[in-house]
């Protein structure tokens, strides 16, 4: 007998155990787990053992809260709070208004960057109290020149850190959530609050015998209030070669106006992000700037378990159903076969 055989059971356990599995990350932020190269120090990219290829990182758009009552890819689980993802190709138009300018920015620069992106739409989660939006909104987007069925090898990581000390992160520049969930470990609790007050509205009745497609959409805008009461964590900055030095809105010097609006049917998603005011750049110089970020998506059936079942009878503006066609394999499932079929061979 094979001396790694009794080990199966164990791996099994490993693979199917909730908890065992790495991708949620502690609780202690809704990013902070997953930029393991983006804002991580010391060491050269030799040894940062980023991936060739990497997969699109999805799950910092779900915050905390909400994380913690979807099913997490374990099978068997209640999927009502997985909400729903959407993919889709995204713009950045952005204008540098006043202040010092960048050696690299020219006046006819270009200032339209082609970008992909990801939505994934959820209901609030019950627990903590605090956040009064009705449904929680994520968005991330990444420059790309690729087309949308190209989405999948898009994903490239990028040194973001010019001196080279810090690995490469993740993509993205734009993120944010417009919920945000988080531990407070002195009062040993949960707790979460809304990053923008959204509304969310249904298309107006036609009359009796007129119906197109916008009888079947749902609008929402969502803006950021005058203050916030805790710290929260959101990604906005150009690319790189915009600017010297990275430029940003850091989140001690937040836009002076952000705005998240757009709208949604069960299988197609509208978003723009638009926000202005002061951005630094890495040696402290301040620009004033406009952006605006459009997205345009359809559903990810292959990567959501539940799809989106707007304005029913009886039902919520927005409600989900699962999603029948769902052909993603958790990673827990997916290692339990190949485990089984180790088993199967070698005993």
């Amino acid at each position: 007998m094979h001396t790694w055989i009794p080990f199966l059971p164990y791996l099994l356990f490993s693979t199917l155990t909730p908890g065992v599995q790495g991708r949620r990350g502690d609780g202690s932020g809704d990013s902070d787990n997953y930029d393991s190269g983006e804002n991580s120090g010391g060491g050269s990219t030799d040894s940062c053992a980023t991936p060739k290829q990497p997969t699109i990182w999805k799950w910092d758009l779900i915050p905390n809260n909400a994380d913690n009552y979807t099913s997490g890819g374990i099978s068997g689980r209640d999927t009502s709070y997985d909400g729903s993802f959407f993919k889709g190709e995204a713009s950045l138009h952005y204008t540098i208004t006043e202040g010092e300018t960048c050696y690299r920015y020219k006046d006819d620069a270009e200032n339209t960057i082609q970008m992909l992106g990801y939505v994934w739409i959820g209901p609030q989660a019950p627990y903590p109290v605090g956040p009064t939006n009705p449904i929680i909104i994520g968005f991330k987007a990444w420059e790309s020149r690729r087309s949308l069925d190209k989405i999948s090898d898009s994903y490239s990581y990028i040194q973001w850190d010019e001196s080279q000390i810090a690995c490469p992160g993740y993509p993205d520049l734009f993120r944010i959530t417009t919920t945000y969930g988080w531990t407070d470990f002195d009062a040993r609790s949960y707790e979460a609050m809304d990053v923008m007050n959204m509304t969310i509205s249904e298309a107006p009745t036609l009359a009796q015998g007129d119906r197109d497609q916008d009888q079947d959409r749902v609008h929402f805008n969502a803006t950021m209030p005058d203050k916030l009461d805790h710290d929260t964590q959101w990604l906005l900055r150009f690319p790189g070669r915009i600017c010297s030095n990275d430029l940003s809105y850091l989140l001690n010097t937040p836009p002076e106006q952000l705005a998240m609006n757009g709208s949604f049917t069960n299988t197609t998603f509208e978003l723009t992000l638009s926000g202005s005011g002061k951005a630094v750049t890495s040696e402290k110089h301040q620009l004033s700037a406009e952006f605006r970020v459009s997205f345009s998506g359809v559903f990810d059936g292959d990567n959501s378990t539940e799809k989106l079942n707007l304005r029913q009878p009886d039902q919520p503006l927005v409600a989900w159903v699962p999603n029948s066609g769902l052909r993603v394999v958790s990673v827990g499932w997916m290692t339990s076969f190949i485990c089984l079929g180790a088993l199967m061979v070698f005993m």
